[in-house]
């Protein structure tokens, strides 16, 4: 059995970055830490993937010698491709009321119910206890498989999804949703805030979703034997400016509720501040 908490404690204690770029990045810190601290876990996890590969290889094509890496794009790349089951399960919009009132004052805002903490929350309970009694991720995992998968290639798919949703659930517009006069319904966690274009970015979401322009360009997957070693590179930079120590001390809390709550504090603290539509932000927060 694999150990849930380890793998997800790695990657939450990773590198928040949410482009392509970022999400490799992000569990390449990950496997460095797994391979360290608990290799049989990379054996593990690498064995779990290795499932729907072989029987089903047109969803797993970008993936080569470092599935446990190249995996982590999965989760966007099948929402075109008969996944878009899941293209709900990438975030949460809490709501946050920049110019006050409270959820009574707008009705065109709606929660979706099935978001990143519910499948996050799902997968883990489908994990670690077989728990998949009114388990919604469960279901809609295991519903949309393609040429009849067993139940090692669902676990398969739910595992690139797990590695996929953890890293999109630091990206701080990935936890909020602004709501005001402007935005009734809610500004889709910056998607609907239009900055001026620089690398690609022309909204408030995409500019956090390249950690601020740090993290623009995309490496192409499956990874060369020189994106990997850059990749290692970018990680090991990352792991010297936050000790591992300081990395430990934060994967201890395993709750996908609770970063949704540090998502929504640190978008309305820092993301929304001093920021005007229409306008280049600073790359400096």
């Amino acid at each position: 059995m694999i150990s849930k908490s380890i793998i997800t404690g790695a990657l939450c204690s990773s590198v928040s970055a949410w482009w392509n770029q970022g999400h490799l990045l992000t569990a390449r810190v990950a496997y460095d830490i797994l391979e360290e601290k608990s290799p049989q876990t990379v054996k593990d996890v690498t064995n779990v993937l290795s499932y729907l590969k072989s029987s089903d290889p047109n969803w797993t094509v970008n993936e080569d010698q470092h599935p446990m890496v190249e995996c982590a794009t999965f989760g966007d790349f099948i929402k075109y491709k008969g996944g878009s089951y899941q293209k709900g399960w990438h975030f949460i919009d809490e709501p946050y009321f920049d110019e006050g009132g409270d959820i009574s004052d707008f009705p065109d805002f709606n929660l979706e119910p099935y978001n990143i903490t519910v499948a996050i929350g799902g997968i883990n309970r489908w994990f670690k206890d077989d728990d998949t009694e009114d388990n919604y991720p469960y279901e809609q995992i295991t519903s949309h498989g393609y040429k009849d998968p067993t139940v090692e290639d669902n676990m398969s798919t739910a595992m690139r999804l797990l590695i996929h949703y953890v890293g999109d659930s630091h990206q701080p517009l990935h936890g909020v949703s602004r709501v005001d006069n402007e935005y009734p319904a809610g500004d889709r966690g910056g998607n609907s805030f239009h900055v001026q274009s620089k690398f690609g970015a022309k909204n408030l979401h995409a500019v956090w979703d390249s950690v601020v322009y740090s993290e623009h360009s995309d490496m192409k997957t499956p990874l060369s034997s020189s994106s990997w070693s850059a990749l290692g590179d970018e990680a090991a930079k990352l792991r010297e400016t936050y000790s591992d120590e300081d990395l430990q001390n934060q994967a201890k809390d395993l709750d996908p509720n609770n970063w949704a709550a540090e998502g929504l504090e640190l978008a309305t603290k820092y993301v929304y501040a001093d920021i005007k539509e229409g306008e280049l932000p600073s790359a400096e927060y």
